[in-house]
């Protein structure tokens, strides 16, 4: 990440350059004092980077409708609240919002979340995506996750 440090006396002109910044995305740290303390302009810098990266997802992120994923924290967010998940959960749940409003069986959902081949899987994976979906509906919101009978689960980003 590049840091830009721009050193402006006229408060207009500085104010503009702060709005052109921000209104192209980029992070603005202001301080209208005449002394600046590099430490303090450090600790403001890495404060607001906290901040910002707590509220955005990371470059891993998987988004289907109002859930986001991070495969490499292992989290799940519907809107603001944080999904506290078993690992199995997250892994099902990451692979149908990986294919999200398509058809998954429940053999690849197996293989996919399970890792591993095995014919006989009986009713594992209507257990855990029990499971999920009531950990959703206590999020709020609609179902996203439906069955399709006879064939397993889609994951439905917009409500029909």
């Amino acid at each position: 990440m590049a840091v830009v440090l721009i050193l402006e006396d006229e408060a207009a002109t500085a104010q503009s350059i702060a709005d052109a910044l921000q209104d192209e995305g980029f992070l603005v740290l202001r301080t209208d004092e005449e002394r600046i303390d590099a430490q303090e302009v450090a600790r403001r810098l890495r404060a607001r980077l906290r901040q910002r990266d707590a509220q955005a997802p990371g470059p891993s992120a998987v988004v289907a409708g109002d859930l986001v994923a991070d495969p490499l924290a292992r989290t799940v967010r519907r809107g603001d609240a944080v999904l506290d998940l078993a690992p199995r959960e997250f892994d099902l749940l990451l692979v149908l919002m990986r294919h999200a409003d398509r058809v998954v069986d429940r053999k690849t959902l197996f293989e996919d979340a399970w890792r591993y081949t095995r014919e006989d899987h009986s009713n594992v994976v209507d257990v855990h995506v029990g499971r999920l979906r009531r950990k959703l509906e206590a999020h709020g919101g609609h179902q996203p996750i439906h069955t399709v009978r006879g064939i397993g689960y889609v994951l439905v980003t917009e409500r029909a």
